[in-house]
């Protein structure tokens, strides 16, 4: 849209966009989609928006066609051209408009076979095996024997002077206890111990190095 006339259009419809309060994002896809429509029938005046109909549907078929858009990319284009005519031009479409409408694409994910996960699961061991095994498998099974694994962990901890998690204030005021109760306990520790650095509690201070 390189003439003065097709310049004053656009400003014309922004102008009319505003008043009726679009949002920023419809008025430059409305501007973008009007801009591509003039474009592809060579306009370069507003005589030659006449015929409005055949126009728009020789436009909006070719989208489907030649650039493969979606749905509902295309059924924004035929807004804004709607828009442009009755809004912009008052002109009233009054004949139907049948174009070829765009597919509906429907994406097929990507799957790895059973082969190829095991490949990738022998290549892996410890704790990200075992992350890998849960997203593969929905949920823990019995043959990986981690919970049992992480149990003796926690024990050896406890009897080592270690082996207490952080609790929020409140839940540690209520069970005094709970903080090295194996249930309170992370599922995949650390392998090293950690102090939690908390600020100083009126009941005491704060539980002693554990893994997290």
């Amino acid at each position: 849209m390189s003439s003065p006339k097709d310049k004053h259009l656009i400003e014309e419809v922004k102008d009319i966009m505003r008043l009726k309060h679009y949002s920023i994002h419809t008025k430059r896809s409305y501007c973008d989609w009007i801009k591509r429509f003039v474009k592809f029938h060579k306009m370069s005046s507003r005589q030659d928006l006449g015929n409005g109909e055949q126009k728009i549907e020789a436009f909006l078929t070719r989208l489907a066609v030649d650039a493969d858009i979606a749905p509902a990319t295309q059924n924004q284009a035929m807004k804004a051209l709607i828009f442009l005519y009755k809004n912009v031009l008052k002109v009233p479409l009054e004949k139907e408009i049948n174009v070829v409408r765009a597919a509906q694409k429907i994406n097929i994910p990507v799957v790895m076979t059973r082969d190829e996960v095991r490949q990738v699961i022998h290549y892996m061991e410890g704790t990200p095996q075992l992350v890998v095994k849960l997203l593969y498998g929905s949920g823990l099974r019995i043959l990986e024997n981690h919970i049992a694994k992480v149990k003796i962990l926690h024990e050896q901890d406890l009897a080592g002077g270690f082996g207490a998690v952080y609790l929020p204030h409140a839940l540690s005021r209520k069970y005094s206890k709970a903080e090295k109760q194996f249930n309170w306990q992370y599922v995949f520790p650390s392998r090293r111990h950690s102090r939690h650095i908390l600020r100083k509690r009126k009941t005491g201070p704060g539980p002693p190095p554990g893994r997290s």
